[in-house]
């Protein structure tokens, strides 16, 4: 192949699936994912901004303590994948 790897090498080591919902309000889309692994279920929130503006990522912060949630930065979800079985 192009990178010199033959899809018959390759094994599946982990796999995901998400469900996502999305709201969009000022200043940008909120993000809910479920994430479906192999051996676990995990939830993740994101904040994806229209544009750069001062006053986000205080809105951000609000919007969490308001819903009693903690800001946690997740691990990549290939990651997350990887450990599914551990």
């Amino acid at each position: 192949s192009e990178f010199g790897v033959d899809a018959q090498d390759c094994a599946i080591i982990a796999t995901s699936t998400t469900f996502r919902s999305t709201y969009h309000d000022l200043f940008g889309t909120w993000c809910l994912d479920e994430n479906h692994f192999d051996n676990h279920v995990d939830y993740e929130i994101e904040y994806e901004l229209d544009a750069f503006h001062k006053d986000a990522y205080e809105h951000y912060c609000n919007v969490l303590e308001a819903h009693g949630i903690q800001h946690n930065k997740a691990k990549p979800k290939f990651i997350r994948a990887l450990y599914s079985g551990q």
